[in-house]
């Protein structure tokens, strides 16, 4: 399987993050918010719905909205690193 960037993310596919995971990253209802609508946890896996790049003075915000494979809907805020390495991989049925 190939690790991928944030800009080579599908809607519709489902993914999962490279890096670990240790503890649940809260999810939002809107990107204009910031009023939790749940948790993604270390051993979730999620589906993408929907991306948009906010931009800002100096640099754009990265959001996705997923679904979890716990049922959850939310919008999540992408950072990316300054590393090289793709940060996720596409999990195939």
């Amino acid at each position: 399987m190939k690790a991928l960037y944030y800009d080579e993310l599908e809607i519709g596919n489902l993914y999962t993050t490279i890096r670990q995971r240790t503890y649940p990253r809260k999810l939002i209802e809107s990107f204009l918010t910031n009023k939790k609508c749940g948790d993604i946890y270390p051993q979730d896996a999620f589906v993408v719905l929907e991306m948009t790049n906010i931009f800002k003075e100096n640099f754009s915000e990265k959001w996705i909205k997923i679904l979890t494979t716990q049922g959850v809907i939310g919008w999540a805020y992408f950072i990316e690193a300054f590393d090289t390495e793709p940060p996720f991989m596409e999990l195939k049925p």
